[in-house]
């Protein structure tokens, strides 16, 4: 077998220390961060549009509806059950946009986080 060699020097950081560095508390905050993704909508079948992301952080759980953090089984105006976001099996995570919105990205899809290429 051969041996891999790469032909980039361009920096770049795995997967799974990306998460683990959005994840890391500075001084009991969470950390900003800027990332490069594909957009994705698999309900509509549509996305493949590059979007950057910039000064964006995870939700806290203060930062999230605390109506969903309270009742295991919340409901929607309509009177429909809401379903459990599942990121995990989804492969998916929550961002914090700096105007308070909430956006959904799919980890696997960003491909810069700090200006760093993900690998």
């Amino acid at each position: 077998m051969g041996t891999f060699v790469s032909m980039t020097t361009e920096p770049h950081i795995s997967r799974g220390a990306m998460l683990q560095a959005m994840r890391a508390k500075v001084r009991g905050q969470m950390p900003r961060f800027s990332i490069k993704t594909v957009t994705l909508d698999r309900t509509n079948h549509t996305g493949g549009e590059w979007l950057q992301l910039d000064h964006v952080q995870l939700p806290s759980r203060e930062a999230m509806d605390p109506a969903k953090k309270l009742d295991p089984h919340p409901t929607t105006d309509e009177g429909k059950v809401n379903r459990h976001p599942r990121h995990g099996d989804n492969g998916t995570l929550n961002v914090l946009l700096p105007n308070g919105q909430i956006r959904k990205v799919y980890v696997r899809l960003i491909t810069r986080f700090n200006g760093l290429r993900v690998y």
